[in-house]
Order: structure tokens, then C-alpha cells, then sequence
């Protein structure tokens, strides 16, 4: 089975996509982290954002598999990756490797158009949402937590611009995927936001034994 989670930066979907993973004992793939990394190539590379043809070029060699989550995480690379994301070539490259790994089956894929473009046929799909000010508070505290200084009405500025470049492209725009749970996390803590979804599971699996009983 193939469950997507789709959402808004900083909405806590990658800490609820991990812990929700691990409850259902499935794989996870996170999508934002493909981009990061060819966004983290460019740099390393020094090849400019506005170079098109080199980033795509950086795209398609690029190693989804080498870890290097610390520089991931990385604020400048938070601000390049939507126009990384913009690109039509680059979409493809990572929706082409999505859907490689995506037919295995028995995964949970967190994303931005996992449940509207790569995996719109998923039995089970999530949207998880926040509001602007809700996430920019926990990044802020993110932040101040690893000793980082950042002014918090510039990491909300950041999210409103990065909420804006994704529900704005033309390719793949960020929006709730038809026949996904919205939950709303601005509320909750991760554990019930986690339940939430696990009941989502059971009552699928529920609905799905009732059918096969029913053909039967």
C-alpha cells in the first residue's frame, strides 16, 4: 500500500510522516529532502540557480542516496530550493525516481504533489497544514535550539514566501490532494496527530475487509 502525506514547509509532516512510518512498520520516502539535495549539489558545484540547463544537469546526476541530512537542513538552502522545484525537468527527474521506489508498495511518501501528481491513485492520502504563524514559531525555536540567531519576523517571511512559490508554480502547485485527510496541526501535539492518521488506517482497512467479505 502507498500512503502520501502531502503539506505546507514546516507543518510538521516530516516528524508525523517519520513517527506514522514506523508505527505502520513501512518504508519513507522524503521528497522535500530530494530537492534539498540537488539544491545542495548546485552549491557545492557553485553552478548559479538562474543556470537552468546546469541545474537540470545537476538533477539528473544526482546521488538521492548519499546522506548528508545536516546540510539539508540548512536555511540558505530552505530560501533556493523552491526555485529549484520550479523547474519542469527537474520535477521529473524526482517524480521519475518517486515512482521507481513507489512500486514496491508498503510506503509512506511525504511530500507537495504526492497525493495531486506522482501517487493520486493512493488509497490513503493526507494533507498536513499549520498555520503561517504556528510554524514559523517552531522553526524559530528550532533554530535557537541548535544556537542558531535568526529573526523570527524573517523566518516567517520566509515561510509565507515559500507557501506562495508553492501554491503559485505552474508545475505541480501545492494544494490539497482530492480525497485526502486535512489535519490542521497548529493544535495538536505529534502523538495525536499520529493517532489521527492511524485511525485513518484502521477504518480503511476496516472498509476494505468489508468489501472482500461482501465479493465473497
Amino acid at each position: 500500500m502507498i500512503i502520501t502525506i502531502d503539506g505546507t514547509s514546516g507543518s510538521g509532516k516530516s516528524t508525523v510522516s517519520r513517527k506514522f512510518a514506523k508505527k505502520q512498520n513501512m518504508s519513507l520516502l522524503n521528497t522535500g529532502s530530494l530537492y534539498r539535495k540537488i539544491t545542495l549539489d548546485c552549491l557545492i558545484s557553485g553552478i548559479k540557480i538562474e543556470d537552468r540547463e546546469a541545474v537540470i544537469s545537476a538533477a539528473a546526476h544526482c546521488d538521492f542516496e548519499k546522506k548528508n541530512e545536516f546540510h539539508l537542513n540548512d536555511e540558505k538552502i530552505s530560501r533556493l530550493v523552491p526555485l529549484i522545484a520550479q523547474i519542469p525537468e527537474v520535477r521529473k527527474i524526482v517524480k521519475d525516481y518517486q515512482k521507481e521506489l513507489g512500486t514496491a508498495g508498503n510506503i509512506v511518501i511525504e511530500g507537495r504533489d504526492i497525493g495531486t501528481v506522482v501517487f493520486p491513485e493512493a488509497p490513503l492520502k493526507f494533507y498536513i497544514t499549520a498555520s503561517p504563524e504556528t510554524r514559523a514559531r517552531r522553526k524559530f525555536e528550532e533554530l535557537k535550539a541548535k544556537g542558531i540567531e535568526e529573526d523570527y519576523q524573517m523566518v516567517l517571511e520566509n515561510i509565507i514566501n515559500r507557501d506562495r512559490a508553492d501554491e503559485g508554480r505552474k508545475i505541480s502547485p501545492l494544494k490539497i490532494p482530492d480525497g485526502a485527510v486535512v489535519i490542521d496541526t497548529s493544535e495538536l501535539t505529534i502523538e495525536q496527530v499520529v493517532g489521527q492518521m492511524e485511525e485513518e488506517v484502521r477504518e480503511l482497512k476496516a472498509e476494505s475487509g468489508k468489501r472482500t467479505d461482501e465479493v465473497n
